[in-house]
């Protein structure tokens, strides 16, 4: 039917795949790991992926990739001296 969806893992949980990816020894900002249940010809049809940012993150999805995107600009709003100012994260 062409219907894709995404949600955050539930985090109170021990089952997979919250149990799996827990234990992984990623730290560093910006790495990920997935797995992918496949059908008998290859077809993927759910993924779980963790990816860490400032802290580790879940998702659950029915994409077929995690390849990268192309880059875009998110627009902050820092108080870095007396006046507010806006500052252009680029996010791989």
């Amino acid at each position: 039917m062409g219907l894709r969806f995404i949600g955050v893992v539930k985090t109170g949980t021990k089952s997979f795949p919250l149990g799996a990816l827990s234990v992984l020894p990623l730290e560093d900002q910006g790495e990920h790991v997935s797995y992918a249940h496949t059908t008998a010809d290859g077809v993927t049809v759910m993924m779980a992926v963790l990816r860490v940012d400032q802290e580790r993150r879940y998702f659950i999805f029915s994409a077929s990739t995690t390849l990268l995107g192309a880059p875009y600009d998110c627009v902050l709003w820092r108080q870095l001296g007396d006046d507010p100012e806006r500052v252009v994260l680029t996010v791989a």
